[in-house]
């Protein structure tokens, strides 16, 4: 399979800050990213993508929290209703954490108003406590992304001959794609369920997207939504994970703290074998970072094949995600610092 590199040039158009219907302030800017998707008269066929969703959605709501609990976040100050956050109505995510320690995130799986209590999927006993800020956002679906019936542009037709979204799932992908016609109808579909609709299927911000297009023409994705203006606390697994910038900018190498000094909680320095990888698709291959800590070409972010050159200033775009190849057994969280907006 071959692919060519198409630019991931984006434009950002930023609006005035709008206010959320809550108890507290106004929400992050909110504005629209347009990146690009190769086609295959980029040359390559199939073409690939990856894409980052660098936005979020507005805050749907937002408060202080006054206890936290295994798996259970409580406000006494709230005003929701039960099941504002979960079932039918779809699914949210909970960030908590201030300006300065950015955001832990968990999924909620219910709301309940006499309790005034959220539970989320997540215990964040241990990073949460009273008196913090909160936000509930709605997560990103294959609908409100991609668009009910396939406004992205990318080719709808059957499981053969469609566009895939493609979603690694910590081993293996989940791929969905637009029905046009046959068995299962019209809509978004889930490779081996032609039948089951997918269009609320959830996307997550800090998630990557691997767009696998068949079709000539290339296309861009508009994204509209809110600038997040606070960090972003991602996870880091052992071995793949395919990790999205979650600002519409570009954050250099040096400038996304992910080497840190310390493999609990940034990647793990070493030489080109022994180092965790860093690894962006220039749309024909990966271009493989390190943070070499020692030897010949001194100390410091590292490409592969030229140990003594300082790739630090090398960038990682927005609207783009990545890989990072964590080489030991010990997972950690990415705090990915806040980001200029480009206006």
């Amino acid at each position: 399979m071959k692919t060519k590199w198409l630019a991931m040039g984006m434009a950002l158009i930023i609006a005035p800050p709008l206010f959320a219907q809550t108890n507290t302030v106004a929400t992050d800017p909110v504005g629209y990213i347009t990146v690009p998707i190769a086609g295959t008269d980029s040359g390559y066929n199939p073409a690939y993508t990856f894409l980052g969703l660098s936005m979020v959605r507005e805050a749907a709501y937002q408060g202080a929290l006054t206890a936290v609990g295994i798996a259970s976040l409580t406000d006494t100050n709230a005003s929701w209703t039960d099941g504002q956050f979960n079932g039918t109505n779809g699914t949210f995510t909970v960030e908590v954490g201030s300006t300065n320690t950015g955001g832990y995130r968990s999924t909620i799986t219910n709301t309940l108003a006499s309790t005034d209590t959220l539970q989320i999927m997540d215990d964040l006993s241990q990073v949460a406590s009273a008196g913090q800020s909160y936000r509930i956002f709605k997560d990103w679906t294959l609908a409100s992304v991609f668009g009910i019936s396939n406004s992205s542009g990318l080719a709808g037709g059957s499981v053969v001959t469609a566009d895939q979204l493609q979603i690694w799932n910590g081993s293996s992908y989940d791929s969905y794609y637009y029905q046009t016609s046959g068995l299962g109808g019209i809509g978004w579909r889930k490779v081996g369920a032609p039948t089951a609709d997918a269009k609320n299927t959830p996307l997550f911000t800090e998630q990557g997207i691997l767009v696998r297009r068949l079709s000539a023409a290339n296309t861009n994705l508009v994204l509209v939504g809110a600038v997040k203006t606070t960090p972003t606390v991602i996870p880091v697994d052992s071995q793949f994970n395919f990790v999205a910038n979650p600002y519409p900018v570009e954050m250099t190498l040096a400038s996304s703290q992910l080497y840190t000094g310390n493999p609990t909680n940034g990647v793990n320095g070493g030489t080109v074998i022994t180092a965790d990888q860093v690894m962006v698709w220039n749309g024909s291959s990966f271009l493989t970072y390190y943070y070499q800590t020692s030897g010949l070409g001194g100390v410091g972010w590292r490409k592969a094949g030229a140990p003594s050159v300082n790739a630090s200033t090398n960038q990682i775009l927005g609207g783009i995600c990545f890989i990072v190849k964590r080489q030991i057994s010990l997972p950690f969280f990415w705090t990915a610092p806040t980001h200029p907006v480009v206006q």
